[in-house]
């Protein structure tokens, strides 16, 4: 029998989500500010649409955004760039408009002598806005602007909608969650809550090096007294094995080895691509006080290597060949 051994060296970590902004480009035929108008799509903050007419109203009708599926839309956002003269009384107010006549939730604007960003308002789930959000109706949507006059001229120059998608939330322990699978006894991932991270990679390289006949799993780690440590396989991606406690103590030590040939959900028979493909959840069960931290899990594969050839060419000139070997003659 011979061995092979290995680590798991990745792991479903937290993806960040991504924003893009976009900006208005068009005004309506006839809802329009009382002055230069189409200063609040030319898309430059140095220029201003602007009025001094109570409730006056103009309406953006096209943005920037062309449609393109970036991702999953998790939130959508409008602001607008603004200033005031006169008395700080004055306000702006500041709607989405869903499906060219649907309006969504009215915010209010306090503008600023010097020119600034308002804060950005949380449209995404505003009356009559979308249930899913998709890149049409971002590219869709429309935005309505009414001056409150109190005194003197607002002015806004440009507006603007922030689309964050995508991203993800993994599965990984609270801290240095990369320490787990660095391929080292030097530094660990810990946690002192119930947490599971997923290992999703390993350092197999899929060679065949023979007939497999066992597979198992064991960490360096430490766990703190009254909590639990568990090893559960995931085979094919989805499938989990069975739990296989730990028994990490206080101290730092190598667990045992813990046999996963035969889990629930193993294959039947075992080849190196399984082994590539071998994932494991690493799950603290908190029931005390304390923590627990590894350093590193790894895989021992157990295989026959295959027979090698012998040649014998006897007195009479026989030649016999056993084992696996294979006879070329050119």
């Amino acid at each position: 029998m011979a061995e092979k051994i290995y680590y798991f060296d990745n792991y479903d970590s937290t993806v960040a989500p991504s924003t893009v902004t976009y900006y208005f480009t068009e005004r309506g035929p006839t809802d329009a500010w009382a002055t230069d108008p189409n200063k609040m799509v030319d898309g430059d903050t140095g220029t201003f649409a602007a009025t001094g007419f109570d409730n006056d109203y103009e309406k953006c009708i096209t943005n920037s955004c062309v449609g393109t599926n970036l991702g999953t839309i998790t939130k959508v956002e409008i602001r607008a760039n603004h200033k005031v003269t006169g008395i700080l009384a004055s306000t702006i107010d500041i709607k989405p408009i869903f499906n060219g006549s649907d309006d969504g939730d009215t915010e209010q604007i306090n503008p600023f002598f010097v020119a600034a960003w308002s804060d950005y308002f949380d449209i995404t789930e505003d009356t009559n806005a979308p249930g899913t959000w998709t890149w049409a109706d971002v590219q869709n949507l429309d935005c309505g602007l009414t001056a409150q006059i109190a005194s003197g001229t607002v002015f806004v120059s440009k507006v603007e909608v922030r689309v964050t998608y995508g991203g993800s939330t993994g599965e990984e322990w609270a801290t240095d969650p990369a320490y787990m699978v660095d391929g080292n006894e030097s530094n660990g991932a810990s946690t002192i809550e119930n947490d599971i991270q997923l290992c999703n990679g390993n350092t197999c390289p899929a060679t065949n090096y023979g007939t497999i006949s066992k597979v198992e799993i064991r960490a360096y780690g430490n766990s703190s007294s009254g909590n639990a440590t568990y090893f559960r396989p995931v085979f094919g991606g989805t499938d989990d094995g069975d739990n296989h406690n730990s028994g990490l103590a206080d101290s730092g030590e190598w667990s045992s080895w813990f046999d996963i040939t035969t889990d629930t959900n193993a294959p039947g028979t075992w080849d190196w691509d399984d082994v590539k493909n071998l994932d494991l959840d690493a799950e603290f069960v908190k029931s005390g006080i304390g923590g627990s931290t590894l350093y590193i899990i790894q895989i021992k594969v157990t295989y026959t290597e295959p027979a090698s050839a012998e040649m014998e060419i006897s007195g009479s000139g026989q030649i016999t060949i056993s084992g696996s070997g294979q006879l070329t003659i050119s």
